[in-house]
């Protein structure tokens, strides 16, 4: 985990949503915030480039949230559940509250299906029933879980779509994930 300032990605484009200071997470790694109600906090990580990026905002009862980044290469699977599995066990979501979350997954060219096929699917639908499973588990409640699969491409890499994933805990009380600088998910209190 890294400020903005300490960050090798802060050269590689302009990034509005992330002010000075709040957190980017490299490749290999996790990273997490937390928020009240009324804190505006941002995290995000950049050039996915064929890797897997997951994000989840959990908002507790209290309105509070937790923005939540992994950013893993297919190799380091073993990496990337533990890290969702040490989320799950840390993070206790009572009654009345929610996770949203949003996986993105490279897209892979075959010769019937060019462009269409998300690589790793097994990987990803396993980092989802983690998810599932693990806040779940964490207790008996009626708890709200959403996890979106948003496939990119690794070969375009332009302004527009450089690999990002990005999860904004406004002050309004309304978390958005962004997948390649689009709003894909919002969750409110």
């Amino acid at each position: 985990m890294a400020t903005l300032e300490e960050s090798s990605f802060n050269d590689r484009g302009y990034h509005p949503e992330i002010s000075q200071g709040e957190v980017v997470v490299h490749p290999n790694s996790w990273g997490e915030v937390s928020a009240l109600p009324a804190q505006s906090k941002s995290i995000a990580t950049f050039k996915l480039m064929g890797c897997i990026g997951l994000g989840l905002i959990i908002t507790k009862a209290d309105g509070s949230k937790i923005a939540y980044i992994q950013h893993y290469s297919p190799d380091q699977v073993p990496e990337s559940i533990d890290a969702l599995k040490d989320v799950t066990k840390r993070h206790k979501v009572p009654d009345g509250g929610h996770v949203k979350g949003v996986i993105m997954a490279p897209l892979v060219s075959s010769a019937l299906n060019p462009g269409t096929q998300i690589a790793h699917s097994e990987t990803v639908q396993f980092l989802i029933s983690e998810a599932y499973d693990g806040f779940h588990s964490s207790l008996k409640a009626n708890l709200s879980i959403d996890i979106r699969i948003f496939p990119y491409s690794p070969n375009e890499c332009s302004e527009s779509y450089d690999g990002s994933l990005l999860i904004d805990l406004g002050e309004t009380g309304i978390g958005t994930i962004y997948a390649e600088s689009v709003p894909v998910l919002s969750s409110t209190n």
